[in-house]
């Protein structure tokens, strides 16, 4: 399943893969608090000869200190156009343990909240839309 993430985005004509990742604990997720004061969730591009397991391991490592226990299932991607490149974003959903501490090193916040609550933050419609992808799964 993985694999063919990949593949269809090589056919679909994509330049860039980034791999996003929804932390879950206790069936909140987090979200994180960039510079301008808007919510993402971790995310990072998909490095050369990484597998997307990796990746979304690596991306949420080096960007909250923390470690998934599992990568429980993709959700969904969004396309867009950036200076003429075709960019893929794949969102994960992965666990943590409960009693893991969150160390940002790029972002100035964060919060857990439940689908139906992060909608209400400052967040892009891409992951509005991922959210609701939870809601209805």
């Amino acid at each position: 399943m993985l694999s063919r993430l990949l593949s269809d985005s090589i056919q679909d004509g994509i330049d860039q893969v980034e791999v996003a990742v929804l932390v879950s604990r206790n069936s909140h997720f987090l979200l994180i608090e960039n510079l301008k004061e808007e919510y993402e969730v971790p995310f990072g591009l998909l490095k050369k000869d990484e597998s997307l397991n990796q990746a979304v391991q690596r991306i949420l490592i080096e960007k909250t200190y923390l470690s998934l226990t599992e990568v429980e299932k993709y959700l969904c991607h969004f396309d867009r156009v950036e200076i003429g490149k075709k960019i893929r974003r794949l969102y994960f959903i992965g666990k943590i343990q409960d009693s893991e501490d969150i160390q940002l090193k790029e972002h100035k916040g964060f919060a857990w909240k439940i689908p139906h609550e992060a909608v209400g933050y400052p967040i892009s419609n891409e992951l509005r839309e991922a959210f609701d992808f939870i809601s209805k799964s």
